[in-house]
């Protein structure tokens, strides 16, 4: 392969470079996650010349420009009134439109949900490109355009950011004396899509269509607000401390190879660069008069020309020192020295437009400083997490989310939010700061109800090492504390008799308890007399697409028909019943088993059948989905079958705790479905069989909404939820 696939996507600009250049229009153009357009590679088309890789800027250097000389510009009020600050692009373009060039620069779509690159010519077409447009603009076919006209000797003044206008170089091969380049100073690139929800949000019970979008309208003098105006006159506004500008300048909305941005430093790539003089009081304060001052910076020889030709445009031009520039405005200015930041939380806002969250709501829920719930438990995924644990907190999270409530994960001391995986990252987990046990009380000025997440956290063997965290010791009495589906992990739970006195006085703090299993509930009552309540585990209260799109995700596939095993503790005896069942249903058996614990002698175990090494959650869905029948020794294989509606014989797992099994067998009445002693196994027909589950069904939904409405009482009653 030599082609633009061997750059990494998380590196792409979206300059289109390559998508100009290709001989072949081999590269289309698809839209990713975050909503912006990345190169796609037709490998039936592409010949691998290699053009495309030797022309993006990620793949090679970057030859920058060394400032000649900065300005303070203010030009005459007729211009700079049409323009976001000082006037100084609306000079230059209006310069070349009269003198017979062409001006490329961005302007709005027709409906204002787009910005693009074209081709301007007409003072009415050069006035749209006047104003700040916080988006990335679609580039399209422009430099070859732009190729075209200058090798008809047509002089040409282009605009755009400093990876376009680096592209564009790139693309052109050589230099045209007849070509003038201007970079604007970029804070980055806000995602078109997330624009779009924005539009949408504050705009999408007008009627009438969109006549003017201004993002930086002059009425408020030199300010940040978004005007958007309808053809009956409706007008919206969102002001600076909206959320737009916040996710813009706080960086959520923005591009991730912003971030690592090459052309952020005090060397530039066009013959002009421009942009507002923000911080102007720290050099030249008797120039700030509230309605807009421009910086520009002169490059090269070209550049230096063309602003000579444009002196009575300009009112105000005064040099200064670009070292002061740099030194008492790079706070402010920083694309001059170095990138923004990327918050923590940036995949977290776009995860939250993907579920459907208004622009502000996801921006709200990213950028939170407190939340209304924070769930604590074995939430976190390493290389050592069981598959079960990450899938029970993913459902859980996703369940008490869609209730509208702003929740955290509470990390413990052991997992540092920096370290969490591309799991925890793509789907949007809001981790809370990271503190050790003894600080964890901390944890109370930013939460107001304490979730205990569901699986064995009360099983004594599993907690005694976290501390009494797990029964919340550290919420304040004055705060809501509630157990999901916790478990005790065994129907007999061993547990020292002045160890039951301590944890007994802790859960009689909690608001409300539920239990997974009926034996932990008995246990409860028997033991400790205190009331709790039976709740599935939190897989069964999401929704169907839900899981569809994690099966999505996997990369590794089976074809055709298939059996699957997932199979957490391998041994000789479940060998024997994989190698009979195959037999029987004469299908490929796939196998995936657990992270934990001796993984690679487990792999090996099951070398016979298909082993999916270091198998990914979204391969485990997509197999278990997808199979015609499932073999497991997994309690979430279990539920995942009875989700799936499969084919599936389960045996149970006392290792591992019976008690979950048999009470899944209580409320469901899968009892011909489950295998206590495998040494004595027989196969029968009837473990072929399709399970009942029209009466399945039927249990399994009153199960879920009995346990839906307990939880929703638990968080809901008496709580203010965002709208």
């Amino acid at each position: 392969m030599n082609n633009i696939e061997l750059l990494d996507k998380k590196d792409c600009t979206g300059c289109l470079a390559c998508y100009n250049i290709c001989p072949q229009n081999a590269i289309s153009l698809k839209v990713n996650y975050e909503g912006f357009y990345e190169p796609d590679v037709d490998s039936d088309k592409c010949i691998n010349c290699g053009i495309c890789t030797k022309t993006c800027a990620k793949l090679n250097g970057i030859r920058f420009n060394r400032v000649r000389e900065a300005h303070a510009i203010i030009c005459d009020d007729g211009i700079r009134n049409l323009c976001s600050s000082g006037g100084i692009w609306g000079a230059l373009a209006y310069h070349m439109q009269a003198n017979n060039g062409y001006v490329y620069g961005a302007v709005f779509s027709e409906d204002y949900r787009r910005v693009k690159h074209q081709r301007l010519q007409t003072i009415v077409e050069v006035n749209k490109s006047f104003g700040s447009k916080y988006l990335q603009s679609d580039v399209g076919y422009t430099y070859r355009d732009v190729r075209s006209n200058l090798q008809v000797g047509k002089n040409i003044l282009f605009s755009g950011c400093p990876c376009q206008v680096d592209a564009l170089k790139r693309f052109l091969k050589r230099e045209y004396e007849n070509l003038i380049t201007v970079d604007i100073l970029c804070h980055g690139v806000a995602s078109p899509w997330s624009y779009e929800k924005f539009l949408t949000e504050i705009f999408d019970d007008v009627d009438s269509k969109i006549k003017k979008v201004g993002f930086r309208d002059k009425k408020f003098g030199w300010a940040c607000n978004v005007v958007v105006v309808a053809e009956d006159g409706t007008e919206r506004v969102s002001p600076y401390s909206g959320s737009y500008y916040n996710a813009f300048l706080w960086g959520y909305s923005q591009r991730t190879a912003c971030f690592s941005c090459p052309y952020s430093n005090s060397q530039r790539v066009g013959d002009l660069t421009i942009g507002d003089f923000w911080g102007i009081k720290n050099v030249l304060p008797m120039w700030k008069d509230f309605r807009g001052t421009s910086l520009m910076l002169v490059n090269t020889d070209k550049g230096a020309k063309i602003y000579s030709e444009i002196s009575d445009s300009i009112k105000v031009d005064v040099v200064c020192s670009y070292n002061d520039v740099l030194d008492k405005t790079g706070d402010i200015n920083w694309a001059l020295i170095k990138p923004g930041n990327m918050p923590d939380t940036h995949d977290t806002f776009f995860y939250r437009l993907h579920r459907g969250d208004t622009f502000s709501n996801a921006f709200k829920y990213a950028s939170a400083g407190e939340f209304e719930v924070g769930i604590f438990g074995w939430w976190f995924e390493d290389e050592w997490t069981n598959y079960g644990s990450i899938l029970t907190y993913f459902a859980l999270l996703e369940y008490v989310s869609s209730l509208g409530l702003s929740v955290c994960m509470i990390p413990s001391p052991f997992h540092k939010s920096k370290n969490a995986t591309e799991f925890v990252k793509k789907h949007g987990y809001r981790i809370c700061e990271t503190y050790e046990f003894e600080y964890f009380w901390k944890h109370n000025d930013k939460i107001k109800i304490f979730l205990i997440g569901s699986d064995q956290l009360w099983f004594y063997d599993c907690y005694k090492e976290w501390g009494h965290a797990l029964f919340l010791d550290f919420v304040s009495n004055k705060k809501k504390k509630i157990a999901y589906a916790t478990s005790f992990g065994h129907t007999n739970p061993k547990i020292p008799e002045i160890e039951k006195a301590k944890i007994k006085k802790l859960l009689n703090r909690f608001d409300g308890i539920s239990i997974r299993e009926n034996a932990g509930v008995k246990f409860l009552h028997n033991e400790m007399n205190i009331d709790s309540v039976q709740t599935m585990d939190p897989v069964f209260l999401v929704n169907m697409d839900i899981w569809e799109k994690l099966m999505r995700e996997a990369v590794r596939k089976a074809n055709g028909n298939f059996i699957f095993a997932y199979i957490l503790d391998p041994d000789n005896d479940k060998v024997k019943v994989l190698y009979k069942i195959q037999r029987k249903l004469g299908m490929p058996i796939i196998s995936i088993t657990d992270r934990q614990y001796g993984r690679e002698k487990k792999e090996n175990l099951l070398s016979d059948f298909g082993i999916l090494r270091n198998a990914s959650i979204y391969e485990l869905i997509f197999h278990i989905m997808n199979a015609k029948y499932v073999m497991t020794d997994s309690y979430h294989g279990t539920c995942f079958s009875l989700i799936f509606r499969r084919k599936f014989v389960s045996f149970v797992n006392s290792k591992r705790g019976m008690a979950r099994f048999e009470t899944l067998e209580e409320l469901l009445k899968i009892n011909d479905r489950l295998v206590y002693d495998i040494s004595n196994f027989e196969i029968s027909e009837k473990i072929f069989e399709r399970p009942n589950y029209y009466e399945i069904s039927k249990l399994l939904d009153r199960e879920i909404s009995r346990s839906k409405a307990w939880l929703n009482n638990q968080l809901l009653n008496n709580n203010e939820t965002y709208s």
